[in-house]
């Protein structure tokens, strides 16, 4: 046996708006729970699932913000050559592509 799938659970202010975001914009499939006792959706999209939680209360921060340090999350295309094709696929959707000061040699 091996474990080979995370499901990360996100924090959202509206999650009704983020998961228009999630299925509009970066082209996820859904299951909408927002109607049950605890607000929530879960977002597909091939190997990936991830549930976004709607906020009951305090204040929602990046990992960078909180910690000084760390992504939330980051997405791996199947092969190294297809990094460009979703880069691609998002900034044309108007994606912001957040980087944190790494050097990218097309900006």
């Amino acid at each position: 046996m091996s474990m080979n799938v995370i499901c990360p659970v996100f924090v959202s202010a509206d999650v009704k708006k983020t998961l228009g975001y999630y299925t509009n914009v970066l082209g996820f499939k859904y299951a909408d729970h927002t109607d049950s006792t605890e607000k929530f959706a879960a977002v597909y999209r091939d190997s990936i699932e991830i549930i976004l939680v709607q906020k009951m209360k305090g204040e929602i921060e990046s990992n960078m913000s909180r910690y000084g340090n760390g992504e939330d999350a980051y997405i791996c295309p199947d092969t190294i050559e297809r990094v460009d094709e979703l880069y691609n696929e998002f900034t044309q959707k108007g994606v912001k592509i957040i980087n944190f000061g790494r050097p990218r040699n097309d900006i």
